[in-house]
């Protein structure tokens, strides 16, 4: 995979950029790749990963392909090109590398731990015999394992192992990201550390994507609640991945999390990807959200036909004996869970997954923040002693993203300026930087009774903001105007070109005759009069 990276970036070095942020465990490099044409730390920036479990193929796949979307696609298209242009995507395809060669290797499913866990081989399932035991053999279906009823009585019954069980597997972890709770410590994981160095040295960074694993749904990690912004938003970004847009998941379920820790700690846009579902490739209907591996017995059946007809090689095993060192005698077999539950086989399948990555990566940086400043207002109000002129520049500046340029989670004013380069000209009044007021962006707008309704909770209200300055001096004038989040413009603004101190001759100026004296009552031809005004009207009728 890095040299794949590698490959790209020597193909197109004008657009992209790949660094080490650090490494793993086992000594494997943690790569991002930065996509954009020019300077990235200028821009709004989005982060995207394919998420922080080794089992998670699909998704350091979809991130290869979206890196490829992007570089074959600059240039040739234009919304493509423009977002490349004014947005720089951030792209870490496997934040978990030691364990996801394991699962290339044999398929065994694991997640970042600090101790390595005892894994089932091949990454099946392990039954060990057990009079007391859980789980039995389906009766249409031996190879099929399915929960003890309260009246069975008469086995063989099972204790059923696999690597990680199912509530662990719908989780996005690893677990030892920083919350209120949990302060950053030293001995978290390599790939924990490298992704917080990053994101605060990196604080252009308004949204994160990772691509958490199955499900076919995207979540919105938020504690803002009723927020008209993000509820379009979300609608939009379901409408152009293809998945279902399911509940927002507050930051309090998600502790240790990276989505939960971006969300509170940063206050950016998180979003959770989870691509590929069994189910729904077999026609069925979703599970229990919760639990995305749910399924009855019939239901099971079902999906074992559908493996065996889509993907023959290698979905479901026989039981074969096996020793495991820990758990001792059993059975090897059931699910190959890396190519059938948790990731979609090479072909068809997959190809159709990896599109929906990449929709929702540029639909993200399509509703980013975007400073944009109008052409200066530059006028000579008034000229100094020394004949300078006296310029009053006026500055607006906008957002023509859809997101606010603050974070959305906390509303928190970020650092932005605007720096007035005034080379041989002085500052009369104002100050050469000045702190930028927050700014909303056009997201979230809606009507009551005819009427646009502004406020979207704790967002700023305005979309736009006036500057002004007075500025001595004849010369060009530099200003520009940076954001952490919304991206950097810079413009020029000069003085009229026909410009000329008015002159004043004191010998002209004794000749010149004196005004009039005014009348005595200014205001006597200032109105009409009102003299005959009633002298036609007709006599009023004589009494009877």
């Amino acid at each position: 995979m890095t040299r794949y990276l590698k490959a790209v970036a020597q193909a197109a070095p004008h657009l992209v950029t790949v660094a080490s942020i650090g490494k793993s465990r086992e000594g494997r490099p943690l790569v991002v790749a930065e996509v954009t044409n020019g300077d990235g730390r200028a821009k709004p920036g989005i982060w995207i990963d394919g998420g922080h479990q080794g089992w998670n193929l699909l998704g350091s796949t979809a991130c290869l392909e979206l890196l490829r979307f992007l570089v074959a696609g600059h240039g040739r298209d234009e919304l493509l090109t423009e977002l490349v242009d004014k947005t720089v995507f951030y792209i870490a395809p496997r934040l978990a590398p030691d364990e996801m060669e394991q699962c290339l290797a044999n398929g065994a499913l694991m997640m970042q731990k600090f101790e390595p866990p005892s894994e089932v081989p091949q990454g099946r399932q392990l039954r060990i015999p057990n009079p007391l035991g859980s789980w039995k053999p389906f009766k249409r279906d031996n190879r099929v394992m399915v929960p003890r009823n309260p009246e069975d009585r008469e086995g063989p019954f099972f204790d059923l192992y696999r690597s990680l069980d199912s509530e662990r597997l719908s989780k996005v972890g690893p677990h030892d990201f920083p919350s209120p709770r949990k302060p950053y410590v030293a001995s978290q994981l390599p790939s924990t550390r490298a992704v917080i160095e990053f994101m605060r040295k990196y604080n252009n960074v308004f949204g994160v994507i990772s691509a958490s694993g199955p499900g076919d749904q995207i979540n919105l990690v938020s504690d803002v609640a009723g927020s008209r912004t993000l509820e379009q938003l979300e609608s939009r970004l379901g409408e152009l991945s293809g998945l279902a847009v399911s509940k927002r998941l507050p930051t309090a379920g998600q502790e240790g999390q990276f989505l939960g820790w971006a969300a509170h700690s940063l206050g950016v846009l998180a979003a959770d990807c989870r691509m590929w579902s069994l189910r729904a490739a077999a026609g069925m209907k979703e599970a229990d959200a919760e639990d995305p591996f749910k399924a009855d017995e019939t239901e099971i059946l079902q999906l074992m036909r559908f493996c065996e007809k889509e993907f023959p090689e290698g979905s479901y095993a026989e039981w074969s004996e096996a020793e495991d060192p820990s758990l001792g005698e059993g059975e090897i077999g059931g699910w190959d869970w890396s190519r059938t539950w948790l990731n979609p086989p090479p072909g068809p399948y997959l190809a159709r997954e990896l599109k929906k990555l990449t929709r929702l990566a540029l639909g993200m940086a399509s509703a980013s923040p975007r400073i944009q400043v109008a052409k200066p207002d530059d006028a000579v109000v008034g000229w100094s002693d020394d004949k300078q002129p006296l310029r009053k520049v006026v500055v607006r500046v906008e957002n023509a993203g859809f997101m606010p340029t603050c974070p959305i989670e906390n509303g928190q004013a970020m650092d932005g300026s605007i720096q007035l380069t005034l080379g041989d000209n002085s500052l009369v009044m104002g100050q050469a930087t000045t702190a930028l007021r927050e700014l909303r962006g056009i997201g979230g707008h809606v009507c009551d009774d005819g009427l646009p309704v502004e406020q979207d909770g704790n967002l700023p209200e305005k979309r736009s903001e006036t500057y002004q300055f007075l500025v001595k001096g004849p010369h060009p004038l530099d200003i520009t105007v940076s954001h952490p989040l919304a991206g950097t413009q810079s413009v020029t603004t000069r003085p009229p070109q026909s410009l000329s101190a008015p002159s004043f001759d004191p010998a002209a100026a004794a000749s010149a005759p004196l005004a009039a004296s005014p009348a005595e009552d200014p205001f006597e031809d200032a109105f009409p009069s009102f003299e005959g005004l009633y002298d036609d009207e007709p006599a009023a009728p004589a009494a009877p």
